[in-house]
């Protein structure tokens, strides 16, 4: 009956010891459950903060991107008012040069004339050269009253040929002036029209790069 008891007694103690194990090994295995949660969960909270700061960083750079597609945007506006106003520019001077041009045509046109005039003159003068054949002109009218109007008639003759060659001279000098502005206002007409290329060239650069941060918003919009 000894042995029995001590038989019992031994198997109860086995019995707690397999009890405690068992125990002690779900306490460990649930220990380790929850910390692998929290890790899991620390991850993820990291996770969300590295992703709302990318958030974050893309937000701004887009608020920027903007900013600069309304900066592009305002200088295109002005590039365009710029390229309107020397195109209004270019036209008011072709009209100005189309009245140069019909005023130098017509002075040429009265210098022409002038020349003609004086040229028709200075033959008539030639078929009486010299001094000899203008007194011969003169003292051979029949009687005084005749040669004081041949007198008179070579005398303002001569005057005529000398306003001639004057009117000439000044003829000359307008057209030679009207060129000159005809010359200057071609040269400002070149100088707008260089001007305008070179406006059109840097609005077509501004298109570009307005393009460019365009798809590059659309893009970060869909990061977004």
């Amino acid at each position: 009956s000894g042995k029995t008891a001590s038989t019992k007694t031994s198997g109860k103690a086995t019995t707690s010891k397999t009890t405690k194990k068992k125990g002690s090994t779900k306490k460990g295995s649930e220990g380790n459950s929850i910390n692998s949660l929290k890790m899991q969960r620390d991850e993820i909270k990291k996770n969300i903060a590295k992703q709302e700061k990318a958030l974050r960083a893309n937000k701004a750079q887009v608020e920027k991107k903007l900013k600069d597609l309304i900066a592009i945007n305002g200088e295109m506006d002005r590039r365009r008012q710029s390229i309107d106003s020397i195109n209004h520019d270019i036209h008011l001077l072709d009209g100005d040069i189309g009245i140069l041009n019909a005023q130098l045509n017509t002075l040429n046109a009265q210098l022409e004339a002038r020349k003609a005039q004086y040229v028709k003159s200075m033959r008539y003068m030639a078929k009486r050269r010299g001094i000899q054949s203008q007194m011969m002109f003169i003292f051979s009218g029949n009687d005084f009253s005749q040669i004081y109007r041949r007198m008179r008639f070579m005398r303002e003759y001569a005057a005529y040929q000398r306003t001639q060659g004057k009117a000439v001279q000044e003829q000359q000098q307008r057209v030679n002036e009207k060129n000159e502005q005809l010359k200057a206002a071609r040269g400002v007409k070149s100088n707008l029209l260089w001007k305008g290329k070179k406006e059109h060239a840097a609005l077509d650069g501004k298109k570009e790069e307005q393009q460019k941060v365009v798809t590059s918003l659309q893009k970060q919009q869909k990061t977004i």
